[in-house]
């Protein structure tokens, strides 16, 4: 809070334009002239300026240096004449918003002499006393003087006087040449007891001198932890930085508290005692810390997801059981898009606590995945300096990071598991959802990439993409939530519009996820999965690209502009058939229509169903993400998980011999197009899905039975006696079983009369 509230719009400011205006650079404990504005805008600059003042009231006078300057000094100097005349009870008052806006002030012990030169020394050094936050609790830090946007000097009083008074001979001390060596100092640990594939946590703190504490050239931290079974697992530190958030009718408002701070996170995944050391290396020397231990408690926690051993075409946990991926994309609190196209509602922007909503109401309805993306208007890291938080190349956004903090902290605690976009491809294309013109890497913006295209082959391009992962890596590494690292979204569209071939079929952008992905996992402890992803649909695949090894499974989109909503089932069976030869799995991360929905609310919905209901009879990796998000809440959707996670509890796909079967409806004794049906079957079992083909969209699925002389003949089954179980989709329950016989190979078996679909399964008869 400021000591007078009368002073709440001061603005002291430093103006990167006038650096010619200065002395040479200077050196240790050198005293650097500065200069004096009489506006805000730096005009005016002087050596020495004189400012007529009020009293009572204030006069302003503004420092300006270049911002790269302000981090060398330890002190500010400068002398102001009071006049003899001048009331003695006048204070001064020093001003600093820093590069994020937040504001600092410190008041100035005493009071001006009239009729003197007052020297006034107000010290600069990270945790100078003095220095007060306003409307924020974070720390006066080293990274406060990093480029401040604002800073100077205010002389203000209560009694009642006019006149002039001058200021002069401002400097800035440079702090002397620091040659210690980094000290690890007050380590504490979240607990000595973590279970396993929970999270042990490491806070602790360093000399608060480093301009760029993301960059391991500048300042590298790392643990080294020694399991029970001797194996050593290094992970990196991070630089964090606490907040506070307020949730208010006009949005979100964050606020840093406290210092910064240096973490490390491990997830133990083994029981026992584990011995830990935290190092730390600057360009000074090195320092350790340790040993540490903590003992890893035995838990019933699935562990992290993998592509399934038994089965590569799908995915398993740690422990083995079987996972299948069942929500939506929730690329980001909101979507402008949306509101185009469904603008019946007022829908206010929202925040990344909205996340928090979406993923209690998955844990609700039994869903258990969805994906986000660090973009640069929410939770991305990197972005151009003028944008909240941001601050160029190598400068992460730490409001973003402890958002995305407790984004990964709800998906724990709601069982969702994330597929996490690293890169969506507008931030590097001119031409779809461009954000090219806003990436700090474009050498318009100070970058150095002269095109987007450049990001694939540029050396330093590669080793900052590399530095982005770690530090990711190092934050939310730890979390068995973190279900992927999806390197981009929709990388067919970067670039420029009119290059060709497209960049999934270059061979360098295939030779930078290799290397990427290969340089990556050798750093990673976790061996968490990673991928990419194109658009449209699985006929823009490239085999090069899906074939590396380095890639864990396929990411495709299932848009479509039929008119048919049912087309999604051909679709995704498509998409299943092109990939399983790759033995990998594939996974739609986007789908709903066309990619503008022009086809209306009821053809999306009606997608929706069709698709999340036929993927339990399709082998891909997982139930397809849809991408209107906003509609499964407002049309109330939710309901189709809760009955297909019913449907699939206790199903376990992993069964190389589980194929995708040859299925036909029969109606009349004649085969019919209308219901259709897709299925999956091995010699001993089958799932599958039947449906109105005709009038899906007009029928009542609760409404009278439309569909009563219906047959299924399925193949692949070995001939025996088996039990068939019709499910109920509206809500996931077992409506109707009978017995049923295969002979020569085929099933057949009467369908009971239903009105638009039915689920079904076969086992062989008790």
């Amino acid at each position: 809070m400021r000591s007078d509230r009368r002073l709440i719009w001061i603005r002291i400011a430093t103006f990167a334009a006038a650096i010619g205006a200065f002395a040479p650079a200077a050196f240790a404990n050198e005293r650097v002239e500065l200069q004096l504005a009489p506006a805000a805008d730096g005009r005016g600059a002087a050596a020495e300026l004189t400012l007529p003042v009020a009293l009572p009231g204030a006069a302003t006078a503004y420092f300006v240096a270049p911002a790269e300057r302000w981090r060398t000094f330890r002190a500010l100097e400068f002398v102001i004449h009071w006049p003899e005349d001048a009331p003695p009870d006048a204070q001064v008052l020093l001003h600093l918003m820093d590069w994020d806006f937040r504001w600092f002030q410190w008041l100035a012990p005493g009071r001006l002499k009239p009729g003197a030169a007052n020297r006034i020394v107000a010290d600069l050094s990270p945790g100078a006393p003095g220095w007060t936050p306003d409307d924020h609790f974070g720390a006066f830090q080293f990274r406060t003087l990093m480029a401040p946007r604002e800073f100077g000097v205010r002389v203000f009083g209560d009694s009642d006087w006019k006149g002039d008074f001058r200021v002069e001979r401002a400097v800035g001390l440079t702090r002397p040449p620091d040659a210690e060596p980094p000290r690890i100092r007050r380590i504490r640990a979240n607990t000595a007891r973590p279970p396993v594939f929970g999270k042990f946590e490491l806070q602790f703190d360093l000399p608060d001198r480093y301009a760029n504490p993301f960059d391991p050239d500048e300042i590298d931290v790392r643990a080294v932890v020694e399991r029970p079974d001797g194996v050593e697992e290094t992970v990196a530190g991070f630089f964090h930085q606490d907040f506070v958030r307020q949730l208010t009718p006009a949005g979100e408002r964050y606020a840093p508290q406290g210092p910064p701070v240096w973490m490390v996170r491990y997830a133990p995944r083994v029981a026992g005692r584990h011995r830990y050391r935290v190092f730390a290396r600057d360009a000074r020397g090195e320092a350790s810390w340790g040993p540490g231990e903590f003992e890893a408690q035995p838990s019933r926690r699935p562990g992290f997801v993998r592509v399934s051993k038994r089965d590569p075409r799908y995915f398993e946990f740690d422990n083995g059981d079987y996972f299948f991926p069942l929500g939506h994309n929730i690329r980001s609190p909101f979507d402008t898009r949306y509101d185009r196209q469904f603008p019946w509602q007022p829908r206010l922007p929202e925040g990344p606590a909205a996340y928090e909503r979406h993923f209690r109401m998955l844990n609700a309805h039994r869903a258990n995945f969805a994906e986000v993306w660090l973009a640069s208007w929410s939770l991305g890291l990197e972005w151009r300096e003028g944008w909240e938080g941001y601050h160029g190349i190598g400068q992460y956004n730490l409001q973003h990071a402890w958002q995305m903090d407790r984004v990964v902290r709800e998906a724990e605690r709601h069982g969702v598991y994330l597929n996490v976009v690293i890169h969506n491809h507008g931030k590097y294309s001119e031409f779809s959802d461009p954000e090219w013109k806003d990436n700090p890497f474009n050498v318009e913006l100070g970058g150095y990439l002269a095109a987007p295209d450049d990001f694939f082959t540029h050396p330093r391009a590669r080793a900052d993409f590399l530095k982005l992962m770690r530090y990711i890596n190092a934050r939310w590494g730890h979390s068995p939530s973190v279900f992927a690292w999806e390197l981009w979204s929709e990388l067919d569209l970067v670039g420029t519009r009119d290059r060709q071939p497209r960049p999934n079929y270059r061979p360098e952008v295939i030779e930078w996820h290799a290397d990427v992905a290969r340089a990556f996992r050798a750093a990673d402890p976790y061996a968490r999965l990673i991928a990419t992803h194109v658009c449209g649909d699985y006929t823009r695949q490239n085999p090069e690209l899906v074939k590396l090894p380095e890639l864990d499974f396929a990411g495709i989109d299932a848009y479509h502009g039929n008119p048919n909503p049912l087309h999604i089932v051909e679709l995704l069976r498509r998409s299943a058939e092109f990939n399983n030869p790759f033995n990998k799995p594939v996974l739609v991360t986007e789908f709903g229509g066309s990619p503008m929905a022009q086809q209306g609310v009821r053809h999306v919905t009606d997608a929706f169903f069709a698709a999340i209901w036929s993927s339990t009879a399709i082998p891909l990796g997982g139930a397809p993400l849809f991408w209107w998000w906003h509609m499964v809440e407002e049309e109330g959707l939710f309901g189709v998980y809760a009955a297909v996670a019913r449907f699939m509890e206790g199903e376990d796909r992993r069964d190389p011999e589980l194929r995708p079967a040859a299925a036909e409806a029969r109606r009349g004794g004649d085969v019919s197009d209308d219901p259709a049906v897709v299925a999956m079957a091995s010699p001993s079992r089958a799932l599958g899905w039947i449906y109105r083909t005709e009038g899906f969209d007009d029928i009542d699925p609760d409404g009278p039975a439309t569909c009563v002389d219906a047959e299924i003949a399925l193949s692949g089954l070995k001939d025996g006696a088996y039990e068939v179980e019709f499910w109920n989709t509206q809500v996931g329950e077992r409506a109707h079983t009978q017995k049923a016989q295969s002979a020569g190979g085929t099933l057949r078996v009467r369908v009971p009369p239903f009105a638009r679909d039915l689920a079904f399964k076969v086992r062989p008869a008790s």
